[in-house]
Order: C-alpha cells, then sequence, then structure tokens
C-alpha cells in the first residue's frame, strides 16, 4: 500500500497538490483518487476514488 501511495504522489503533477488548513489534497486525475494527508503528521487521512465530477472538483 505504501508503495501505491508513494507512486502516486510522484506521478501526480504538483498544481494538484492543495493545502488547505492543516491538511494537504492530491488529486491524481489519471488513477481518479484524491489523497487526504494532514501537513504536520504526514498521516494519509484518507484516499477517495473519484468519479468524473469530482475529478474537476477543487477543494
Amino acid at each position: 500500500m505504501e508503495a501505491l501511495i508513494y507512486t502516486i504522489i510522484l506521478e501526480t503533477e504538483k498544481s494538484n497538490f492543495q493545502k488547505k488548513g492543516k491538511n494537504i489534497y492530491i488529486i491524481n486525475k489519471k488513477r481518479n483518487i484524491r489523497l487526504t494527508i494532514n501537513s504536520f503528521t504526514n498521516n494519509i487521512i484518507t484516499a477517495d476514488k473519484l468519479n468524473k465530477t469530482q475529478a474537476t472538483y477543487n477543494v
């Protein structure tokens, strides 16, 4: 699982990283996934599968 998350982070464009409050949201449109990471602890909070309308949604 760690390798998959690492791969998703590496292949996601920097423009799809958004910091809002204490969280960082990483949206990977290729894999239709959004990772939510706590910016203080770097823990993965959630990994959500996106549908087509969510993939264009900005956090």
